[in-house]
């Protein structure tokens, strides 16, 4: 998604849901990566795999809400402003005081949760204002696809979080894994139709201007 974002952006509108939605894929990618243990496999550091976890978490906040924002062109940017703003503080700060030894990721993990939260909650209403704003020809295949994508990974974040706090199981990624799934396939499809029918609508405006000025004969 990230890759195919920017060959669709030449011509195009600048519309860029694939590339955050490429960058939600990576950061849950990373950290569930961590969770399995693959990375200490290769490295031998426990303390740099919890980092990579903990880092990535952090930072998954931002392309939620970017994406949220894209997807459901959504006019008013100050809630995504103070969001993303108010995440890179957190990110800066938590760094500082695992750098200086004053608090590790561990311990810094809630607010990380915090902001997860809002992110889910922000972009759960911009779909249901997106809903709510379209008319009754829209496609409501796609609707669908939005809804079960991001209602599924919600619910199977919500499920591991509880775990987490729950101490139930080492693999604290274990339903977000398959919520990922299902959410990056139903949303990959509807923005991947949404950017296709966007490239033929600019395709035929650029021959209909052409037609405008140019003789039949």
């Amino acid at each position: 998604f990230v890759i195919a974002d920017f060959p669709i952006n030449i011509r195009n509108e600048k519309n860029h849901e694939l590339l955050y939605l490429g960058l939600i894929a990576i950061c849950v990618s990373v950290w569930t990566i961590a969770e399995m243990q693959l990375i200490q496999l290769f490295t031998g550091n426990s303390r740099i795999t919890h980092s990579i976890s903990y880092m990535a978490l952090m930072l998954m906040s931002m392309p939620t809400v970017l994406y949220a924002d894209e997807a459901m062109q959504n006019k008013n940017k100050i809630v995504t402003k103070v969001i993303c703003g108010l995440s890179i503080v957190q990110y800066i700060v938590c760094f500082a005081l695992n750098v200086t030894g004053i608090a590790d990721f561990k311990e810094t993990l809630c607010s990380s949760h915090i902001f997860i939260g809002i992110s889910g909650i922000y972009i759960l209403i911009a779909i249901v204002r997106s809903l709510c704003k379209q008319d009754r020809n829209s496609n409501w295949s796609f609707k669908l696809l939005r809804l079960v994508g991001i209602t599924t990974f919600v619910l199977s974040a919500c499920i591991d979080l509880g775990r987490y706090y729950l101490f139930y199981g080492s693999d604290r990624a274990m339903f977000v894994r398959v919520g990922l799934l299902i959410f990056v396939l139903c949303y990959g499809c509807a923005s991947l139709e949404k950017t296709i029918d966007m490239v033929k609508m600019g395709a035929k405006a650029d021959l209909i201007k052409k037609l405008a000025y140019q003789d039949g004969l």
